[in-house]
């Protein structure tokens, strides 16, 4: 756990050259802090009009 927190701490954000606009967003990706991290994802419901049925970060 130790080394994934020193690597996300680490890390530099990349710009993408683009002409395109794209909105700005965040992930927060819930990661367990057990003897092997895990992390937490959830099934959206396959009823959904926008991407049902697939798994997704919670919230997401």
């Amino acid at each position: 756990m130790d080394e994934l927190l020193r690597r996300v701490v680490s890390h530099t954000p990349e710009t993408l050259d683009s002409d395109r606009q794209f909105p700005e967003a965040a992930v927060l990706v819930p990661v367990t802090r057990s003897e092997q991290p895990e992390l937490i994802l959830t099934l959206r419901a396959s009823g959904l009009s926008s991407h049902g049925g697939g798994v997704a970060f919670p919230g997401g």
